[in-house]
């Protein structure tokens, strides 16, 4: 976004090094990576995005979406490999949409929507192996228009050094900084996130004093924005934003919800709406679906939990922090919304939450550190907590459930793999397409 900027908190831990007497102070060497920000000047960017290529191979796979007998793959700083499933068994990669800035996309109706850096982008996907681009609507993400005299920020290059520091300064014990020159400030918010890529301020470059590099850009599950009926749902300034379509291409923008601040991440489901925030996770009514009304509110240290709703129950990962008003343990909190106070209905076990969907009444959970994770439909209806049927080896970061089937498409660190279950408690690998 922060699934728009995005909030990502790094715990850090401080390295001590060789200590020295300066002018009567202390001083304390540091070692630490700067990440210097690489920018991009759109107007050179855009005639080189959106055009068919030939298709390489898989790298970073990161959202995939289902339309028809095709499947949508996304491709940090790549673009979007499309699949013929046609035959879940042997799917063929048969185009690619060549956009190195992609960060989002949804599908509305016969178009393919996409985040290409600080611009929408929309395709018409009528023949889904040959997509067209229809329009182009530039700096639409406007708070990333003119983040820099020097362009919109893509990139950071890596290069270690070190910084030496008075222990008498209130800076020394912050592990985030900001350096100008040889001097280093403390970040007041920390680190921030734009559509999958770290951003600085115009002119500092950031310092990462932890004892390993930035986390893999592979994975993330932030939602800048989001789609449901005719409309759209966007993280812009930290806020909500609601838009409608108004028989355009182009979402206009609506109102503000000002009820929800300092947000980082919305995903819409059928009469529900998840904004995640700093204060935790608003779950919204949007039977109405232009004026969305809170329910709940869920508490959370994390601001970048899974979820995902079915009917009336609502499934919430939660990996650090607490679930309402409930426990603070890990793992995934189901909860009945059908009346006006949501019932917590059951909890699953799971360390490190990154995604969540429902197949044929079973609940697949992707556990970063343990698998995927699959729990059979509960006998009891009471609350209760329960841990899975079964655990597929892989290291699971995005489910997809192909709509009208029992398949789901699991993205995984090493491959796109596809799982039938119809048969409770014995998934079936229908195929793998190889990540690189």
């Amino acid at each position: 976004m922060p699934k728009h900027t995005l909030f990502f908190t790094l715990l850090v831990s401080a390295l001590f090094f060789q200590s020295c007497q300066k002018d009567g102070a202390e001083m304390v060497s540091k070692e630490y990576r700067l990440y210097k920000p690489v920018y991009l000047d759109m107007e050179d960017y855009r005639p080189t995005s959106g055009i068919l290529a030939s298709n390489p191979e898989i790298d970073r796979p990161d959202r995939m979406l289902t339309y028809g007998n095709y499947l949508f793959i996304s491709d940090r700083r790549a673009g979007i490999h499309i699949v013929d499933n046609a035959d879940p068994v042997n799917p063929q990669l048969v185009n690619f949409i060549q956009m190195p800035g992609i960060d989002e996309l949804c599908i509305r109706e016969n178009y393919l929507y996409v985040g290409d850096f600080a611009d929408l982008v929309v395709f018409d996907i009528s023949n889904p192996a040959n997509p067209e681009l229809l329009q182009r609507s530039p700096y639409f993400f406007s708070d990333l228009e003119g983040l820099t005299a020097r362009g919109v920020l893509i990139d950071f290059e890596l290069e270690e050094r070190k910084i030496t520091v008075n222990v008498d300064d209130p800076n020394y014990q912050n592990d985030i900084f900001w350096i100008e020159s040889e001097q280093a400030y403390a970040v007041e918010q920390s680190l921030r996130e734009v559509g999958g890529r770290f951003t600085a301020r115009d002119g500092l470059e950031f310092l990462d004093i932890t004892p390993n590099p930035i986390s893999s850009d592979r994975v993330r599950n932030q939602y800048k924005f989001s789609l449901y009926g005719d409309n759209f749902y966007l993280v812009k300034n930290e806020r909500l934003q609601v838009y409608n379509f108004n028989n355009g291409l182009i979402p206009v923008a609506s109102y503000s919800l000002d009820d929800c601040r300092e947000v980082r991440s919305v995903r819409a489901f059928e009469n529900y709406l998840l904004v995640y925030g700093e204060r935790g996770l608003f779950v919204m009514d949007t039977r109405n679906p232009g004026v969305p009304q809170l329910i709940e509110l869920f508490g959370s240290y994390n601001p970048c939990l899974p979820s995902f709703f079915t009917g009336n129950y609502g499934y919430i990962g939660v990996r650090t922090g607490a679930c309402g008003r409930y426990t603070s343990s890990k793992g995934v909190y189901v909860h009945d919304f059908s009346e006006k106070e949501p019932v917590l209905w059951q909890v699953l076990n799971a360390e490190s939450p990154w995604d969540i969907e429902v197949v044929n009444e079973q609940t697949l959970v992707a556990d970063w550190t343990s698998g995927l994770k699959v729990f059979s439909k509960p006998e009891r209806p009471e609350p209760i907590e329960r841990s899975a049927e079964s655990i597929i080896d892989i290291r699971a970061f995005y489910i997809e459930h192909i709509p009208g089937s029992n398949i789901a498409v699991i993205g995984a660190i090493d491959g796109i793999y596809q799982y039938d279950f119809s048969k409770p408690g014995e998934p079936e690998l229908l195929s793998v397409l190889p990540v690189k």
